[in-house]
Parts: C-alpha cells; structure tokens; sequence
C-alpha cells in the first residue's frame, strides 16, 4: 500500500488539496456568516496546484467530488455531514450546494506568503464576501499537517463518524491501539485486515476498487 502524506479535510483525503472546508466554514460561521449572505468566496492557492483544486464537481465523478474546493466549501457549509461519506454516492447537488459552488473562485497566488510554506504544505488565503463585509482566513496548516496533528482520540472520532454516514457502529477491535499492534503482531494484522474487509463491503458493496 502506497503512504499518502496530505489530507483535503479532516475527513477524507486527497493528497493535495489545499483548503480545509471544516476550519473554514466552521470559523466564518462562529463569526455569524450566514452561508446564504454569501455573494464570493476567492481561493488564493500557490500556482502549482490552482488548476486541480478548480475542477468542478461532478455527481458521476467520485475524484472530482473530492478535488474541488468550491464542493469541499459547500459541504463544509451547508451538509458537513456529507463530507465522511466514503463511497461519494448520493452526495448532495442540492440548489444551495450548486449555488454556493458557484460562487466560489480559484486564484494562483504566488506571493511569498503562500509559497514559503509550499510545497511542504499546501497552504491557501481565502476571501469571503457577504452582505457586503469582508471576511479573510489564511490556511497554512491543514488537519494532519505537523502542526494539527490527530490524537487517538480525533482518529476515532473521524473513524465512528465516517461509519456512521454508512449507518454502521464502530465495531470492536479496532481502535488506533490495536492498528499499532498489528505493526508488529502477525495475527492481530490478519484480524485487524479481516475487519476492516467487512467494513469496506458495507461501505462500498460491489465496488471494489476504491481508488481515485
């Protein structure tokens, strides 16, 4: 199995998206922003990767739902919930999902401010416009990065929820505790393996190939 270093939420992962939709949407909203009072949201992101995060999401296309930061932000927003479903079916492209994506733009940004931190870490400036007032947000360390670290505990959390979009419990004998037991335990690799096999079926039936 290949080690993916980089995140996009503190959900599910894509290796270079620059923009975490949780700490975004959840500190814009702590500030009173009313997700229907927006009227543009500019993504500023190192130019080296400005074309991937801009691609717009399709219902049929499982990368493309994960890539786009406009989606990423509409979610964050509007269904957070949304953002743990594994499989990407039956996502929301509800009216106010499309509408917020639109809003939303993509700008390569190549100022020092950005790209010092590039490409150790993707980080991203971004502008929100609403009911007139400007709101701005710099993004330099995402959920998992050296700087936002997951403790066990945020691990499970992000594990039960999820699972709990798949309307599954989180099943015993797997924790971070025993993942790190299976590093060196041969059985508890090929129990911890067996589980998880289970899990991926319910998540994902018929699909094998979860890859993007």
């Amino acid at each position: 199995m290949r080690a993916r270093r980089r995140f996009w939420l503190e959900t599910l992962g894509c290796p270079k998206n620059a923009v975490d939709s949780e700490k975004i949407a959840a500190s814009l909203l702590a500030d009173g922003l009313d997700p229907a009072a927006i009227e543009s949201i500019d993504v500023r992101v190192p130019a080296s990767y400005a074309g991937m995060i801009s691609r717009a999401p399709q219902p049929d296309n499982r990368s493309s739902t994960m890539v786009s930061v406009a989606y990423q932000i509409a979610l964050g927003a509007l269904r957070p919930d949304a953002r743990y479903n594994v499989s990407r079916l039956g996502l929301p492209f509800d009216d106010d999902i499309t509408a917020l994506v639109a809003k939303v733009s993509v700008s390569p940004d190549d100022s020092s401010a950005l790209v010092a931190h590039f490409p150790a870490r993707f980080p991203a400036a971004v502008a929100v416009r609403a009911s007139g007032r400007a709101h701005e947000r710099r993004m330099v360390e995402a959920a998992g990065d050296p700087g936002r670290r997951l403790d066990d505990a945020a691990v499970a959390d992000k594990a039960a929820r999820v699972l709990a979009v798949a309307g599954l419990d989180a099943p015993a004998g797997i924790s971070p505790a025993a993942a790190g037991s299976a590093l060196t335990d041969p059985a508890a690799a090929r129990s911890i393996a067996a589980r998880f096999g289970d899990i991926f079926a319910a998540l994902e039936p018929g699909r094998r190939d979860v890859a993007h």
